[in-house]
């Protein structure tokens, strides 16, 4: 599975997925012509099958998060409860964890809120740029 750990970031605490993600913020990686959730290939990795039914929680609340350690198996009640019990239960959803954001999934922590009301890493925009940059010159020469 060295595709797999090629694509996780081992910080302090969590481990971030940088490949793929879902539009909820969810790894997800391609296996034989199959997406995958990288936090659910994670805990099988460490920990084998899971259950039917069950779901795999996050202790840190990182949806991108694939350590291991910050996982653990639940009923979806399970889930339910966690959420509830650490304040993420709204209408808003997906939305609220947006606020809690202070990096990016590759650990810059220059993170600022655009026109659109969407969290952006300044760090990887202006990297992102500058590669358009060098490519737009090269297609130029």
């Amino acid at each position: 599975m060295n595709r797999f750990y090629d694509k996780v970031n081992k910080t302090n605490s969590c481990w971030l997925w940088t490949g793929s993600l879902t539009k909820y913020g969810y790894g997800k990686i391609n296996i034989n012509k199959k997406y995958i959730s990288t936090h659910r290939l994670s805990w099988e990795l460490v920990n084998g099958k899971i259950p039917e039914g069950m779901h795999i929680c996050h202790t840190c609340d990182v949806r991108s998060c694939v350590n291991p350690e910050h996982l653990f198996l639940g009923t979806p009640k399970d889930n339910a409860v966690d959420r509830e019990q650490k304040g993420r239960s709204n209408s808003q959803g997906y939305k609220t964890n947006a606020r809690r954001i202070t990096e990016c999934r590759y650990g810059h922590k220059d993170i600022y809120v655009d026109s659109k009301n969407a969290r952006r890493c300044r760090t990887c925009r202006n990297q992102q740029s500058q590669k358009r940059y060098y490519i737009n010159k090269q297609e130029d020469c």
